[in-house]
């Protein structure tokens, strides 16, 4: 089942929901105001093939190591 963001037009938070295909509408309220003034957040589509080599590097895409910048300066890669 996918999981859709909704934007809150009151508070300005996101909240998110799982949607199963063919189920029915529910109610949708922000989980930190409550309304119901709710709009949905286009997604970002990520596509990834069998040849990508992606995996090997990392979360940044840098060949470099993630204990420098702009990685990060904590030894932990935060992008």
């Amino acid at each position: 089942m996918p999981i859709y963001e909704y934007s809150c037009k009151k508070c300005r938070g996101v909240t998110d929901f799982l949607e199963g295909v063919g189920a029915g509408e529910e109610k949708k309220v922000c989980k930190h105001c409550g309304s119901s003034q709710l709009v949905r957040i286009p997604s970002v589509c990520s596509i990834s093939s069998s040849d990508n080599r992606a995996g090997d590097l990392p979360c940044c895409g840098s060949a470099g190591n993630c204990d420098t910048l702009p990685c990060s300066d904590r030894g932990v890669c935060e992008k």
